[in-house]
């Protein structure tokens, strides 16, 4: 919510300021990306199942992702992890977040 946040205010005011603190919030919180396997791998999960058209359940209630905002920062934020498919558990996943082929 903070990045949203930094974002928009740079986008309503484009000072240097602005643009340093949305930097520095946006690091923050790709550093955490990078360090919390955990959340990480979570929404690695939530993203993929977001995307995918299942007949069966939807991913995409409020249920699943509480806040579609929240939810696009958290996978911009995840794009940004350097060599994201080596930190990614599953197999299966790191298939789908590989650099190569």
């Amino acid at each position: 919510m903070v990045l949203l946040k930094a974002m928009m205010k740079v986008k309503k005011d484009p000072s240097e300021v602005n643009k340093r603190m949305l930097r520095q919030i946006e690091e923050t919180c790709v550093v955490m990306m990078e360090a919390d396997h955990t959340f990480r791998n979570s929404i690695v999960e939530k993203f993929l199942n977001f995307t995918k058209k299942q007949l069966d359940e939807s991913n995409r209630t409020q249920d699943v992702v509480k806040n579609i905002s929240v939810f696009a920062a958290q996978v911009y934020c995840l794009f940004k992890v350097k060599n994201l498919s080596s930190n990614i558990n599953s197999e299966d996943f790191k298939a789908i977040f590989s650099d190569e082929g």
